[in-house]
């Protein structure tokens, strides 16, 4: 395939580019995640000294677009010191799902008590619901902080639990914050104390005026000293990781444990559907991408080109299509974008009646256009019938159009 050129993986993924969702773009992350924030303005990039920056894919597979933005950063006193580091994270799922991972947010001593984390929490947060994140998952404990985010509205849930159930799960999560505070001395035993007579009792029972709210521990005079600061132990109920909803819908929890915006003006789409099958929305949004590419770049023509060319040849080739994709790098300021497809076959003996095993095509295309690929012989794979199913590849994919007059 050496003498394939067609037009470079910069272009197409800039076309690609155009049509993603805007928390897919390295520019939206830039916008959202860098700036000075707090009476120091200590200041977030997500390209600096330790190489940190953005790295994004679109990839269309089975008929539905899914995503994932990754990015790295540090956090900067306005001298140039370094205080701190960042992660962050996107995902769009085969449902439409658009979520967004706040991973880690790492502060050094000196860049505490600036104010930093809330103006940088609200940045984000209006960010997410502009850019219409669905909801966001964060570990509380990572952010020197369950303080910071009860502030901003996130709230205890429990996964499948109402009432009764969903009370006890966060009594007793509050039950060991408080605990584990007074044990590490960040609380004294007077203030433990005004503090019983509303927690879970040793018992697993609740009193009459249960604390129940991360929100309302976070208001009292001692809930700072609780929430922050605390070392999230996974055998102790005393950490906590969740979610902030943006849109109607019932929650789903990631771990045991996640909390929940009670009050939030942005709203998602939702679309009632089989189990499994792809959201309409995923499916338009590929459809979307796949029109701005050439003709090469859909998996489904080049799959049942393959197929139909093994065929003439006489070998029986089966495409997987949940297997097989085209994966698309978002160009960023720092990276020039790349595509890529992943083709996957289920390969027969000549009367198939026989399976002789798997092939898995990659074809790669370089940034001056040139299109290369190669193969990867699986489950048995070999002999007469892999060399006749690489060069049924070989054949269709060359007949395909590549889009070579593209500027």
């Amino acid at each position: 395939m050496s003498a394939i050129r067609g037009a470079t993986a910069r272009e197409i993924a800039a076309r690609v580019l155009d049509v993603a969702p805007e928390a897919l773009k390295p520019s939206w992350a830039r916008s959202t995640w860098e700036g000075a924030f707090g009476s120091k303005q200590l200041f977030v990039a997500l390209e600096s000294k330790s190489g940190a920056n953005v790295r994004s894919l679109v990839k269309i597979q089975d008929g539905a677009a899914i995503g994932t933005l990754d990015a790295w950063g540090d956090v900067y006193l306005p001298g140039g010191e370094r205080e701190g580091l960042l992660h962050r994270g996107v995902s769009l799922d085969r449902d439409a799902h658009l979520k967004v991972s706040n991973f880690l947010l790492e502060l050094s001593d000196r860049a505490q008590g600036s104010g930093f984390a809330g103006a940088y929490t609200a940045h984000q947060l209006e960010r997410y619901a502009a850019a219409g994140v669905d909801d966001v998952v964060l570990t509380a404990t990572m952010e020197r902080g369950g303080y910071v985010w009860a502030r901003q509205g996130f709230e205890l849930a429990v996964q499948g639990a109402t009432g009764a159930e969903r009370d006890l799960a966060r009594a007793k999560v509050l039950r060991g914050q408080v605990d584990r505070a007074l044990a590490d001395g960040r609380i004294s035993a007077t203030e433990h104390a005004g503090l019983k007579p509303r927690l879970m009792r040793s018992d697993q029972t609740l009193p009459a005026d249960p604390l129940l709210s991360v929100g309302e521990l976070a208001d009292m005079p001692v809930g700072r000293k609780v929430l922050e600061n605390a070392d999230y132990d996974p055998d102790q109920p005393t950490g906590w990781a969740g979610r902030k909803l943006f849109g109607d819908g019932p929650p789903t929890w990631w771990s045991g444990m996640g909390m929940t915006a009670t009050d939030d003006a942005a709203r998602a789409v939702r679309v009632t559907r089989a189990a499994g099958a792809t959201s309409p929305i995923s499916a338009e949004l590929a459809r979307r991408i796949i029109g701005v590419m050439p003709e090469a770049y859909d998996t489904g023509v080049s799959l049942s080109r393959i197929e139909a060319r093994a065929a003439e040849g006489g070998v029986h080739m089966v495409a997987d299509r949940a297997r097989s994709a085209v994966n698309i790098h978002l160009p960023d300021r720092v990276g020039s974008g790349g595509v890529n497809q992943w083709l996957v076959f289920r390969v027969g003996a000549a009367n198939a009646t026989r399976r002789a095993g798997e092939l898995a095509a990659r074809v790669v295309t370089s940034a001056d256009g040139k299109v290369s690929t190669s193969f990867d012989r699986m489950n048995g794979l070999g002999g007469r019938a892999a060399r006749a199913a690489e060069r049924a590849v070989t054949k269709a994919l060359a007949e395909l159009d590549w889009g070579a007059q593209a500027t």
